[in-house]
């Protein structure tokens, strides 16, 4: 028995003191870890205050350095335009900065932000024309081709991005320029020709789809050959060089017309003597003028511009200045007589009628023109000249007067350039519009829903 308790007792101060044991170690545990969150949340602490420290004492330069090369998605990088823009400058050089890398990274994307003008437009339209040109000069191929697939584009807009584009590479072609080229559709290749040097369309040769039009350009580069040989082979003159006897002739006709006109028939006379045609077009461009001295009545002046048109068989480009009252009386019946006239007569001149006219008193007088080609050649000057200098008015007229062919090819471009200046009275009017083709396409062109 007496053992038995000696057992029970030893047993007893063992476990009590295993116990014991047990708690210190928790007790010690718990010390660590709120020392060890109070370590963590003073560090902290001091990071916070370093950085801000650090953030003192940088420049706005270090500033945007460093948050350019942290910005990486495409939100943080129109964000970070934004800032800028709020700087004051909107054609700084960090703008720029930040467009070569959207470029690099989000072009596309970036580019279809920036066309709809979303905030403000002239800093808008910096940063797409400068994604535009770090795009092209880092991937042309990717660059054109992504403008070919714009289906928003009209033809001539896309001719204008193919031409900005290849000048970021000055006398040089980019690479990839025939391949991209033969992948144009037929009308696309025919409208770049007027953008092309003669050099670039010699070079394009080999691309061009339609046959006429690949002979057209043949030709002329065979031309432009056979005079370059022609003057490399000339000998040069040692001597001074001679005064050219159509030139002399042409001042001496100036001479005796100016001291007494001509009749219609010795007009065409003298003129049939001048072989350049240049030159010739400038002498019947004076003589077709209305004359001042004596004043000459306005329908004895499209008398003696018809007959003079009969007898020489030529129709040089004519630029009248009708502004001012003393010309109305001749411009009105000169209206009266240009649509009498042939087609070739009535395209010459029809722009001295344009041109004195508002915008819409054009429209109604060119349905007067005897053509369809001509009419619609006329309007479509017109409507894009107008759209760009007064986009509100011009829009409103093609939502209410205009074909439905026409507000397809000229509405979306006059919205677009009314939202450049006033988005928010564009996008009103526009969402206003009963729907169409041509309003599905300009709220497309200004990224509205």
């Amino acid at each position: 028995m007496r053992l038995y308790l000696m057992v029970f007792a030893a047993s007893c101060a063992v476990g009590y003191m295993a116990f014991s044991l047990r708690q210190s170690q928790a007790w010690w545990g718990m010390e660590s870890l709120e020392d060890s969150a109070s370590q963590r949340t003073k560090s902290a602490r001091e990071s916070e205050e370093i950085a801000d420290y650090e953030n003192l004492l940088m420049s706005d330069d270090e500033k945007f350095e460093r948050e350019l090369s942290e910005a990486k998605s495409l939100s943080a990088l129109l964000g970070l335009a934004e800032k800028q823009l709020r700087g004051g400058d909107y054609s700084s050089n960090e703008l720029d900065r930040i467009a070569y890398q959207l470029a690099e990274l989000y072009p596309a994307e970036a580019l279809r932000y920036y066309v709809a003008r979303p905030t403000h437009a002239e800093m808008n339209e910096h940063m797409f024309d400068a994604i535009i040109s770090a795009w092209s000069r880092r991937d042309w191929v990717a660059c054109i081709s992504y403008f070919d697939q714009d289906a928003t584009l009209t033809t001539r807009e896309f001719c204008e991005r193919w031409d900005k584009t290849t000048d970021e590479f000055d006398d040089e072609r980019p690479p990839g320029f025939l391949q991209v080229f033969g992948r144009l559709s037929e009308e696309r290749q025919k409208a770049l020709m007027s953008y092309l040097s003669p050099d670039e369309k010699a070079f394009l040769l080999p691309a061009i789809r339609d046959k006429a039009l690949r002979a057209e350009i043949e030709d002329e580069y065979r031309i432009a050959q056979q005079k370059a040989s022609e003057a490399a082979a000339k000998p040069k003159e040692s001597s001074p060089k001679q005064a050219d006897p159509e030139e002399q002739l042409v001042a001496d006709l100036q001479k005796q017309w100016k001291k007494e006109p001509p009749d219609v028939e010795r007009l065409a006379d003298n003129l049939r003597s001048i072989k350049n045609r240049e030159r010739r077009h400038e002498l019947l461009r004076r003589q077709l003028e209305p004359r001042s001295d004596p004043a000459e009545d306005a329908t004895a002046w499209m008398t003696r511009v018809t007959d003079t048109l009969a007898a020489v068989g030529e129709v040089p480009q004519l630029n009248i200045n009708f502004n001012g009252d003393t010309n109305q009386g001749y411009r009105s019946v000169f209206m009266e007589w240009l649509p009498r006239q042939t087609p070739q007569v009535q395209r010459a001149w029809a722009d001295n009628v344009i041109r004195a006219r508002e915008p819409e008193q054009s429209l109604k007088w060119i349905e007067n023109l005897s053509t369809a080609s001509l009419r619609r050649d006329m309007r479509d000057e017109v409507l894009t000249s107008w759209a760009l200098r007064d986009a509100p008015e011009a829009a409103r007229y093609m939502a209410e007067k205009a074909t439905a062919e026409e507000q397809e090819s000229y509405l979306p471009q006059a919205v677009r350039t009314w939202a450049l200046h006033d988005f928010a009275s564009a996008s009103q009017w526009l969402k206003s519009q009963p729907d169409s083709e041509a309003k599905r396409q300009a709220m497309q062109k200004i990224g509205v829903e």
